[in-house]
């Protein structure tokens, strides 16, 4: 896994978490 990738996981489980407090 290169940094990049990383870089994208990380964002996109922060964005999920997000809208899953959003939602309650």
């Amino acid at each position: 896994m290169n940094k990049s990738d990383r870089i994208v996981y990380v964002v996109t489980k922060s964005s999920i978490i997000i809208n899953f407090k959003e939602k309650l």
